[in-house]
Order: structure tokens, then sequence, then C-alpha cells
């Protein structure tokens, strides 16, 4: 007779129980999983020896796994990705992003877009890169409309994900050598309850172990909610699942009217950026990719139609990261132990000490607005610190500047450089 655990402690007592659950092998649905019996010594090895990671674009996409990228509706998401796609078939940085390896191999999955909408924006993107056929060659493949459904999970199956139609993606993904992966959006690629965390990990799981079967990169697009403004990875609609298991996760926010007279552009320009809100594999996330979307006609007509396509541009002019150290030096200095006001409304604002170094008028409102960027990218990056002092007419307190960690490595005394300084541009 088979005993259980409690028949087990009855019969042999406690220490019986015990050795079996010492001995007991894990099971992993329903298969017995591999029992550790020796631990392995670590081999050191040079660091240069290492493989590198193997990124395919930028330090958005790697083979292996899941990126994700969050964002709300309207801001340019599928216009970026076609640019995207267009420059990894190419091979060449149209968004100023390193295409690793050459030219890749790019599927789009658009489970939206009708197929003619999308050659628009395709050809669009194309014609404002002066791109031809040749450029991209057979690397580029595009699935699109309701006539392309892709169904990879459901809520009414037992196990949730459809393993059929996983081994049909990864057999046509080895068969046409797809290093890139995109499915726009991920909503439209499955019927499970989005707000089940179960379900999600299962499905978005399966998708991480297609990635490494076959190689590739998956990209998964995905909405968030419409009640948020700034977009984060915790705005993705839905179950927190799908954000934990995506390795890297890109935000894209449309810029404010503060960012707007920073980088310089009408309020009619669209514009928006991207910032890597999560990336398990490398630091620096908070550096973000600025583009512009701008219209281009097909000359189709008439009438001919204008589809708006995406192009880079440089961050808002003057922020920390395109300042010297000499310049952000200068502004510490002109700032140091006056506890000038944080708040541009007060008479003595610490951006009216900082203007004539950033070669700026704070009376004039747009410029006005880019100084209080860099004022406030400087306190981000702790050059300058805010802090509360008393008002030097009112009882209160009130938000003062003050210097923050040093622009320039300090100096030992023999005149080397200590390097415990930092600079962050």
């Amino acid at each position: 007779m088979t005993l259980d655990a409690n028949g087990l402690a009855r019969e042999k007592g406690i220490d019986a129980l015990r050795m079996a659950a010492d001995g007991a092998r894990p099971f992993q649905d329903g298969k017995p999983g591999p029992r550790l019996t020796t631990a392995t010594r670590y081999s050191w090895r040079s660091p240069a020896s290492i493989d590198p990671r193997p990124w395919i674009y930028g330090r958005v996409l790697m083979r292996g796994i899941v990126s994700a990228t969050i964002a709300p509706g309207g801001v340019g998401k599928t216009s970026l990705l076609i640019a995207e796609a267009l420059a990894m078939a190419s091979g060449r940085p149209l968004l100023n992003e390193i295409v690793h390896g050459g030219p890749q191999r790019i599927w789009l999955l658009n489970l939206e877009e009708p197929e003619d909408e999308l050659a628009r924006r395709i050809q669009a993107t194309a014609l404002h890169h002066a791109m031809s056929a040749g450029d991209i060659g057979d690397r580029l493949f595009v699935n699109a409309g309701p006539d392309n459904a892709l169904l990879t999970a459901s809520a009414t199956m037992a196990g949730y994900v459809h393993e059929e139609v996983f081994s049909d993606l990864e057999r046509e993904i080895q068969k046409r050598g797809i290093d890139v992966l995109v499915i726009d959006p991920f909503v439209s690629s499955h019927a499970l309850d989005e707000n089940d965390n179960v379900q999600i990990d299962r499905v978005v799981k399966r998708w991480s172990r297609l990635a490494q079967a076959a190689s590739c990169a998956v990209h998964i697009i995905h909405h968030t909610r419409k009640s948020d403004q700034t977009v984060g990875s915790e705005s993705a609609r839905g179950a927190k699942a799908l954000v934990d298991a995506a390795r890297v996760v890109r935000v894209l926010n449309v810029a404010t009217a503060e960012e707007m007279a920073a980088l310089g552009l009408q309020p009619e320009i669209r514009a928006f950026n991207a910032r890597r809100d999560k990336q398990n594999l490398a630091t620096g996330h908070e550096e973000r990719s600025w583009y512009v979307l701008k219209s281009v006609s097909l000359g189709n007509g008439p009438p001919a139609d204008d589809v708006g396509v995406v192009a880079a541009i440089g961050g808002p002019a003057n922020a920390p990261n395109q300042l010297t150290v000499e310049t952000i030096s200068a502004i510490q200095e002109a700032l140091d132990g006056k506890d000038r006001g944080y708040d541009q409304r007060a008479s003595d604002w610490a951006g009216i000490d900082m203007a004539p170094i950033l070669k700026l008028n704070a009376e004039d409102t747009p410029q006005r607005a880019r100084i209080r960027h860099v004022l406030g990218q400087l306190v981000q990056q702790a050059f300058l610190v805010r802090a509360d002092a008393p008002h030097p007419r009112a009882g209160r307190t009130r938000p003062v500047v003050r210097v923050g960690k040093p622009a320039l490595p300090p100096q030992s005394s023999d005149g080397s450089v200590d390097d415990c300084g930092s600079v962050d541009a």
C-alpha cells in the first residue's frame, strides 16, 4: 500500500517523512525535473573573453529576449516601428540607433492597420529617408489587417497557450531567417483576460521561449491605460505580468509644452520621446530619444495622400547631457552660497543667474522655459539640489537651489585626479 504524507508520518514517524521529503524530486508540468546532485565550481574568465550580448537594434531589441513598447494611442508608435523596421532591414541608422551586425530580417505582424494603409506608411517613410527597394532587398516581411488574424492564446483552453500556433511561427521564423518579430498590438494576438496575471504571464513567457528557440528578438507593442498622462512601464494596460516578463520595456510619451519650448519647436508640431523604463540588461535607461512626425506626400493623387512619418531629432537644447563640464561648473559657481529661489516666480529665481552662462534671455518666454528645463535636469542629476530655506521676507520657508555634486573630479594634493568625482553628461 502506498502511503501519503500523513500516513507515512503516522506509521513510520516524522523522521521517515523528512527523509522522504529530502529525497523527493521536484515536479514541473507533471514531469520530474532534474535532480541537483553536484555543485559546480565557477571557472574564472577574462571579461574580454565573454561573448557580448547579442543586441540587434540599439539597446531595445536583443536576440533571444522579449522587449515591449508601451504607448498611448495616437502618439506615433506605428510610424516609429515602421521607421525602425526599415532601419534594421537596410542596416542604416535612420533614427540614430545602431543596427548591430548589419542589415537584419524583420517580420511586422500588424493586427490593426489595413494592408493598404500600412503600405502607405512604409512607402512614405522610405520616401522621406530616400530609400529604394534595393536598400531593404528581401529582408522585410509584412502581414497586416483582419485577413492575417493571429490567435496565440485563449482563456478557454487548458494551459491557455496555442502550442500549434507557436510551433508554426517558429518554423516560419527559422525558414525565413527572421531576426526580429514585431507583434502590434499585443491585445489583438490573444483571447485572454488581459487583467489576469497568470494568463498573461503564461503567454509572454511562451513568446520568450520562442525568441530563445528561434534565436530572434520578439517585440511586443502594448497600449496604456487611458487615464495615464505621463507614461511609465506601470502604465501598461491590464496585468502587470507583461512588464514583469519582458526583459526590456520602452515607453513613449508626447512632448509637454515645456519640452516643446526646450526643443525649440512650434506648438503645432507633433513630438514625442522614447525611454527605456525597464531594462534588466544595462543601466542608463533614463536617456530619452526624441522624434517628430513629419508629413510626406506620396504623389499618388490627385489628391495625393499625405502620410505622417517619424524623424529623429536632438534632445532639448542645453540639456545637461549636452553641457560641458565647464558650463555646469560655471552654473554651480554662480549659485554657490546664494540660496536663489527654485520657483521661477521668485524675484531672485536661480534661472536669472544661469541665463548669461547658457546664453539665453530669462525674459523671453521660450528661452525661459529652456532655462527652467536645464535647472530641473541639473537637480535631477544632483549637480544642483532643491532645498528648503527661510524666506528672506515672509515668515515661512521656500524652495531654494544649492550646489550638489561637483562637475569636475576633485584633485589630490599631488595634482592627480581622484576618481570619486563624476559628471553624468
